[in-house]
């Protein structure tokens, strides 16, 4: 799978899309959806989303929605993503687990 085009890793904004599992003040734990190509990147299923930068995306964030969540590769560390921005894609309950939201991009810095 190409993850981008030019350039290298560092200078690309990922996104990965998620289920949120749990919600704290600054962080979320997302369940990873496995379509995403998340291996690539991630050994573990579910991750902890540093939320310090986008707290306004954060505060519509609820448990079981689906969000999508954009991050640098350089800011990945021990399981942890320092993310840049959230996404609802679909609230608790709305569609179906990861229908239809399935891909992993990146967008040049």
């Amino acid at each position: 799978m190409e993850l981008y085009v030019g350039g290298d890793d560092y200078s690309h904004l990922f996104h990965l899309s998620g289920i949120v599992v749990e919600k704290d003040i600054n962080t979320l734990l997302v369940e990873l959806n496995d379509t995403d190509g998340s291996i690539l990147l991630f050994n573990e299923k579910e991750i902890s989303l540093d939320c310090t930068k986008c707290k306004m995306d954060l505060m519509e964030a609820s448990e079981g929605d689906i969000i999508k969540f954009y991050f640098f590769k350089y800011n990945i560390e021990d399981g942890k993503v320092k993310v840049e921005s959230i996404r609802n894609i679909a609230k608790r309950g709305a569609a179906s687990k990861f229908a239809g939201y399935s891909s992993m991009m990146c967008i040049s810095r």
